[in-house]
Parts: structure tokens; sequence; C-alpha cells
């Protein structure tokens, strides 16, 4: 399978990164999690191309099971990987044994964040008004922005977990000290970009208020020299 992104998975930071700008661009990518007091319409989570994260996906669903709920969830990841099953069909094996009177609606061809979301609307996502996502922490940012380009009367919410990548030496966390390993801020950076390209071109929500922070990382970034 040939990676065929726009923006590659992986892409090392500026040289010069400030902290004010790592602060910056934590608060664009990781958002403010929602808190667990009001029940939902429907789950939406966004598949993950690590299996090691599915149990991370089922112990925060748990954790929202038990403070709000839910009767309805929409898994969106097709195949990523070659020769494993769809991103949706693996999370679905560990959840669905846990929840059985929970209705669970799987797409299985989707490869990008916009095709979950937009494969999650065919499937009957836009008939709910409040809606909460799962995703990885530094992903729920984008996340939030495509569902609010493509689903802009809803109430969307979200919670995050922490990602993992063992593909290295040793595993790699995806937190928000993600800028003290250079591994962790080369995915966090390349996420950074594929908002401030998606946003520019119209293709995911792009606030006043994300476009500000953006301007000012891109001001910073010049003038103070790296941390790591």
């Amino acid at each position: 399978m040939i990676d065929q992104r726009e923006i590659p998975k992986q892409s090392p930071p500026p040289s010069k990164v400030p902290d004010d700008a790592f602060k910056l661009i934590t608060e664009i990518l990781f958002d403010v999690p929602d808190k667990l007091e009001d029940a939902c319409d429907a789950v939406l989570i966004f598949g993950s191309s690590i299996p090691e994260n599915n149990q991370r996906i089922s112990s925060l669903m748990g954790l929202i099971y038990q403070k709000i709920g839910f009767k309805k969830v929409y898994i969106a990841g097709g195949v990523t990987v070659p020769d494993m099953p769809p991103e949706s069909e693996q999370i679905h094996a560990v959840l669905a044994p846990q929840y059985p009177r929970v209705k669970f609606l799987l797409d299985r061809t989707s490869t990008n964040t916009m095709e979950n979301v937009l494969n999650s609307i065919t499937m009957g996502l836009n008939a709910h008004k409040n809606i909460l996502f799962v995703a990885k922490a530094p992903h729920c940012g984008r996340c939030k922005l495509t569902l609010m380009r493509h689903l802009p009367k809803a109430i969307i919410r979200h919670q995050g977990y922490v990602p993992i990548v063992p593909r290295y030496d040793h595993d790699v966390e995806i937190g928000q000290r993600w800028h003290q390993s250079a591994v962790s801020a080369s995915f966090v950076w390349a996420e950074f970009l594929r908002i401030e390209t998606y946003g520019k071109r119209g293709d995911i929500a792009y606030p006043e208020d994300i476009k500000r922070k953006i301007r000012r990382v891109r001001k910073l970034v010049s003038n103070t020299p790296c941390s790591f």
C-alpha cells in the first residue's frame, strides 16, 4: 500500500520553536476535552492504524458509558495497514462484547479524517444534534474542525486518549508533553500543518481563534531556539 498523504505522517518541526509556540500548538491540536455531564445522541469513534490504541479507546468508552451512557456508536476507519482488517472492525471486535445493547454502525472504507466524517454522515450521523467523538488526543482539534465544517448545526463534544506509537526501539506516547520527544514532535508538527493547510483551503472549519493562533505560531517559530 502506497502512502499518498498530502502531508507526511511525520514532519520534523522547525529548528526554532519557542515555548509559547508549543503552548499554542497544543491548544490547537489537543483542544480541551468536554466534561462528561450531559447525554449525547451518538458517539463517533475515529479509528487508529495502531491496534494497541484500541484498548485505550475501550477504556475511554468505558468511562463515557459509566458517566453518560450511549445507545448508538459510529466507528469510522477502513484498511490503512496492509493485510489488516478495517480499523472499524478491529475496534468493534473489542467493544461489541462489552455493550450488547448498543447499536454499532461501521464505516469500513474511509482512509482519512474527512472520509471518516463523510462516510459516517452517509450512515446517518447527520440525524443527530448532539455528538460526542472519541479520537487520539492530538487529532481531536482537526476532528472537531472537520465535523464543524460538515455538521455546522450539531453540538460537537469530544474525549481524547493519549495514543501510543510502538514502531520504534521503545514505545512513544503523544501527549501534551509531546515537545519532549523528537518522535512525538514530528507527529504533532505534521498535524499542525494539516490544520493550517486544510483550514486555508476550506476543507475544515477555520474559525478566527484558530487562524489567530496559527498566525502567532508562524510568527514565533523563527525567534527562539528549539528546546530539544
